[in-house]
């Protein structure tokens, strides 16, 4: 349905997907307009239980939502389980879609899900991974898998948005430093080549949380993240306080005046605006020296720093310089 008087008053709903309500499951419906008023509604087509052969789709309005397309299917995939690490806690995720089109081009469209990459028998139970459509909504490629760990701990719940300049932000939730595969984090990832790529991931919460206990582990079903020319503006609920709140954080990037790029071969460094990050490809313990200069010439930092494989070593230049 449609309002073009402020929501006072809406059109007659208009059915969206193709199949039956017999035989598909549409879940996690989300809708984003275009610039130029096309409307893409994306939507996951599984049993709620998860763990099981789940498809996306996606629909396309050219006339303001009155009429619409055929679906097209994105892809196929695992959804996640309804309860990871289940029995130890009621709480519960599902593989609900995310939809970002670029303010720059209408028929750049990109969508996420948190998906099983190994299965229901296997031990990793959610990745995130994104497709990106060039043809409004006609063809897709991908997935590019976005959480860059070595573990096979959980990441779920994605969101994203793009930026005016084309950007894409995107934030999850992220298990990756519990070797419990317990507590949470939100991380924090973008992509400059239209999701083809994305930078290392860094974190956005301070510190991780836990889960409330069973049998009221319920935390909501999303996150969020909204965008303008240089943040990424983002929400979540933590219960680091022993109960559910809502916490805010900002991004800045693209990052300015700071050229990402490599060490060596192995060694990957970037900057988003805050942290300064080197990600390792390497199956050994490696070092490097990081120097830092003001526009003067003048140090103002200098570390010598370990990173193991596959290891993302964080530093905060907001309190590490002088």
């Amino acid at each position: 349905a449609a309002s073009y008087n402020d929501g006072i008053t809406f059109t007659t709903p208009q059915k969206i997907s193709d199949l039956p309500s017999n035989v598909g499951q549409c879940v996690g419906q989300v809708p984003k307009a275009a610039p130029n008023g096309d409307v893409f509604v994306t939507w996951a087509d599984y049993g709620l239980q998860g763990h099981c052969r789940a498809y996306l789709y996606i629909d396309k309005s050219s006339d303001s939502g009155a009429t619409w397309g055929t679906d097209v299917l994105i892809d196929s995939f695992i959804a996640v389980p309804r309860y990871p690490n289940f029995p130890n806690t009621s709480f519960y995720v599902r593989s609900y879609p995310t939809i970002g089109v670029s303010p720059m081009n209408s028929n750049d469209v990109y969508v996420a899900i948190a998906a099983d990459p190994d299965g229901a028998n296997g031990p990793d139970d959610g990745d995130i991974y994104l497709w990106a459509s060039h043809d409004g909504g006609q063809t897709w490629n991908g997935p590019v898998r976005v959480n860059d760990d070595n573990t096979y701990n959980d990441q779920f719940q994605p969101w994203l948005d793009v930026k005016p300049n084309g950007i894409i932000d995107i934030v999850w939730i992220d298990r990756r430093n519990d070797p419990n595969d317990w507590n949470f984090e939100v991380y924090f990832a973008y992509s400059t080549d239209g999701g083809a790529s994305f930078s290392p991931n860094v974190p956005i919460s301070d510190m991780p949380y836990a889960p409330p206990p069973s049998p009221n582990s319920w935390m909501g079903e999303y996150i969020g993240i909204d965008v303008d020319n240089t943040y990424a503006y983002i929400v979540w609920t933590d219960t680091r306080l022993q109960e559910r709140d809502i916490y805010f954080d900002t991004m800045e990037n693209p990052p300015t005046g700071t050229e990402e790029g490599t060490l060596d071969r192995e060694l990957k460094l970037g900057f988003n605006g805050k942290c300064l990050y080197v990600v390792s490809d390497a199956d050994v313990m490696r070092e490097a020296l990081i120097r830092i200069f003001d526009v003067s010439g003048r140090a103002v930092l200098d570390r010598r720093i370990e990173v193991s494989p596959g290891e993302t070593f964080s530093l905060d230049l907001t309190h590490s310089l002088h």
